[in-house]
């Protein structure tokens, strides 16, 4: 059986969002749907580990808790809901490049394990306060402006603000809207893209 799929994408390409691997996720569930199959979760993540490591996690599309290469997956309750300002700078980076030049024995590596009990206890700013991004220190030498949007989501009230994947793009989280509405007015004639949204249960 063959397919033809068209994808009008609205995640920008190469902003560290996960765009490219949330379409290879909802292309394989559709067509697992679409034909009927008996295809178990692990089969599928196989399948999807030969797209990229990332689909795993996008095939069971919740907060998740996530080891190896990317193919162990441990789904959690959602994250305790708040706003997100999501601001992506005028440039494009290669995940692949940023890869490359990983230390694993020199990376800042966050507490996870106090990361997965906050978010299992709904406590926010306990979650808030075990975020972090390894990646951070390899992107941002590269391209400051990564650190100046950080910098200035702060300054505007964010309760924490963080890189995405390998970059550009970056997020604040805000528990309040009306601080999220401030991050968002102040960084939206810094960067051409700003948007301001929420998490879902």
């Amino acid at each position: 059986k063959g397919i033809k799929i068209k994808i009008t994408k609205h995640i920008p390409v190469a902003a560290g969002l996960g765009g490219g691997s949330t379409d290879c996720a909802a292309a394989l569930r559709g067509m697992v749907r679409l034909w009927d199959l008996h295809i178990s979760m692990e089969e599928l993540i196989e399948i999807g580990m030969e797209v990229g490591t990332d689909v795993p996690y996008c095939l069971y599309g919740t907060t998740g808790h996530i080891a190896g290469k990317g193919e162990i997956v441990t789904p959690l309750k959602p994250m305790p809901q708040c706003w997100v300002v999501l601001v992506k700078p005028r440039l494009s980076v290669s995940t692949g490049k940023i890869f490359q030049q990983v230390a694993l024995d020199q990376l800042h590596h966050p507490n996870i394990a106090a990361l997965s009990e906050a978010i299992l206890a709904e406590d926010y700013p306990a979650m808030v306060a075990a975020m972090g991004n390894s990646l951070e220190a390899i992107t941002i030498p590269k391209y400051p402006i990564v650190q100046q949007i950080k910098d200035r989501m702060l300054k505007y009230g964010a309760d924490t603000a963080l890189m995405t994947g390998s970059g550009p793009t970056v997020f604040a989280l805000c528990q309040k809207y009306s601080r999220a509405q401030r991050v968002y007015n102040g960084l939206k004639g810094f960067c051409d893209e700003v948007y301001l949204v929420r998490t879902l249960k």
